[in-house]
Formats: C-alpha cells, sequence, structure tokens
C-alpha cells in the first residue's frame, strides 16, 4: 500500500488531492504540510497541530468547507505518513 501511494499520489504538492479548483490555490498550504510532516524540526508538535495549520491555510485561501474536507481527509489517511517521517517506520 505504501509504494502504491508513493507511486500514485505524490503527483502534486496536495498528496493524494488537487492543489487548485477554478480561483483557489492552495498549493502552498500542501507544501508547507508536507515539510512540516518530513521535517525532525518538528518533533514537539503533534500531528493535530500540523492538520490544523493545513485547514487554517487553506481556509484563508479558499474557504471554511475547502479546508475542511482537507482536515477530515487528513485526520482520517495521512496517519501513514505520519507514522513513516515521524516514528521511522
Amino acid at each position: 500500500m505504501i509504494k502504491w501511494l508513493q507511486a500514485n499520489c505524490n503527483k502534486n504538492a496536495c498528496t493524494c488531492w488537487f492543489d487548485s479548483f477554478k480561483k483557489w490555490d492552495w498549493k502552498e498550504c500542501c507544501e508547507t504540510h508536507d515539510r512540516m510532516y518530513m521535517s525532525n524540526k518538528t518533533h514537539n508538535i503533534s500531528k493535530s497541530e500540523v492538520d490544523k495549520e493545513l485547514f487554517n491555510c487553506v481556509r484563508k485561501k479558499t474557504c471554511w468547507l475547502f479546508a475542511g474536507i482537507m482536515w477530515i481527509g487528513n485526520a482520517t489517511f495521512s496517519w501513514v505518513a505520519w507514522d513513516i517521517y515521524k516514528k521511522g517506520k
């Protein structure tokens, strides 16, 4: 499963999600979120705090609905990436 995700979901900044919609572009939010997931400097930050930062950034660039959808997706599915990068699994 991890290999499939790596091969098929890293096509843009928002892993397994689109980077923009019509006039809205939140690619920068996803890039920051990914860097926070991968950085050893964020060991003192919880996954929920990093995901909340993504929510806030996307909300500022779009609306609460898009931000909420992305937050739900992260809360549900991104634990795999968090474990890989933070726990070394």
